[in-house]
């Protein structure tokens, strides 16, 4: 019994010597190894830029991860140049707004084109009284810690965006 805990704990300590030396010798900053398989993947969301420039601004305000707003960033700044309006449903603090209105204005002013309406739903006073599938998920008062003057502020220099407080399906 000992002898296998010394042998699982030398394989560890081999293996995280493995992986520290790989992530900063092979590795680019646009791709993040993953463990066992050994292979690279593309994560451009690791990138400083992004990071500093894209994420930071909404990280304490939002529940989605540096991959998700990457994506969101990329998805919205190409939807933007699309004819049409934006919206999103469930806001809560306003990161996703925020990181949206900022990818819209960007793509937007690259061709000079004015950003279109960006419609923003949430109760604003947290998750409501649940029911079937959602009842296993959340609860009522879930998300309680927003306001609707909290997000207005956030939202304050982006005049293209319109906060539609209620119920969704209202």
């Amino acid at each position: 019994m000992g002898v296998q805990k010394g042998a699982a704990n030398k394989a560890r300590l081999v293996t995280q010597t493995t992986l520290k030396w790989a992530a900063t010798k092979l590795l680019a900053t646009r791709y993040s190894f993953i463990f066992p398989q050994f292979f690279r993947v593309y994560s451009p969301w690791f990138e400083e830029a992004f990071r500093r420039d894209v994420f930071a601004p909404v990280s304490n305000l939002t529940l989605l991860t540096e991959d998700r707003c990457y994506l969101l960033d990329r998805l919205v700044r190409q939807t933007a140049l699309l004819e049409g309006e934006m919206a999103e449903c469930g806001v809560y603090r306003g990161g996703g707004a925020l990181l949206m209105a900022r990818a819209i204005a960007a793509a937007r002013s690259e061709i000079g084109l004015p950003p279109p309406e960006l419609h923003l739903f949430d109760t604003f006073e947290g998750m409501p009284e649940t029911s079937g599938a959602d009842a296993d998920v959340h609860s009522a008062g879930d998300f309680g810690d927003t306001s609707l003057e909290s997000v207005g502020k956030i939202m304050a220099p982006f005049p293209f965006s319109t906060l539609r407080p209620g119920l969704i399906p209202d």
